[in-house]
């Protein structure tokens, strides 16, 4: 890197033969919405910056309630590497059942634990939009980009957006979990 000092007069000569820098403000585009029937969508883009832990609240968002779908949007690195989703209840909120559900289009809720495991230390690739999916009360997905999916590893695709639906229900299939107004959780990252 080279540095350059000028002194008050230079920078004044330089002014006052080019003009001042002109400045446009400029904004940024606000995020297509994306509507699934049924269901109040709250888009959330989280970051896979490949340095470390990522962690958002869902109520920075709106409230999380049992008509509510988070879509998490991220897009995985462009060279192999490895991460895990969780999503767990926030602080205060109440202990329920979640359905996550990792796509590779937006909205899209499973009816079944995926990947398959098809044998000892074989799983079933993915066919379609639907990567993986696991329910519970803190539900964990384990991912790797770049590799095809393993037993306990969903392969994803490198430089490709990816979408992790995130709804409050009592299983595959199940009814509402929520018990209150909102049901809250933080959305972490890890890689």
């Amino acid at each position: 890197m080279i540095t350059i000092q000028l002194t008050d007069a230079q920078v004044a000569s330089i002014l006052q033969q080019y003009g001042s820098p002109q400045t446009t403000p400029v904004t940024a585009p606000a995020p297509a919405a994306i509507t699934v029937p049924g269901w109040s969508v709250r888009l959330i883009d989280l970051p896979w910056n490949g340095i470390g832990n990522v962690r958002l609240y869902s109520d920075t968002f709106g409230p999380f309630g049992n008509n509510d779908m988070l879509l998490v949007r991220f897009t995985t690195p462009a060279t192999n590497d490895t991460a895990t989703i969780q999503v767990v209840q926030a602080g205060g909120q109440p202990q329920v059942n979640r359905v996550l559900t990792l796509a590779t289009e937006p909205g899209l809720i499973s009816d079944k634990l995926m990947p398959v495991v098809t044998g000892i230390g074989a799983v079933a690739q993915p066919v379609g939009p639907i990567l993986a999916a696991t329910a519970g009360t803190a539900p964990v997905i384990h991912m790797q980009v770049g590799i095809p999916s393993r037993v306990g590893m969903v392969g994803l695709k490198p430089n490709t957006v990816h979408y992790l639906t995130v709804v409050n229900r009592n299983g595959f299939g199940g009814t509402a979990s929520c018990t209150a107004a909102s049901c809250g959780v933080d959305i972490d990252l890890q890689n």
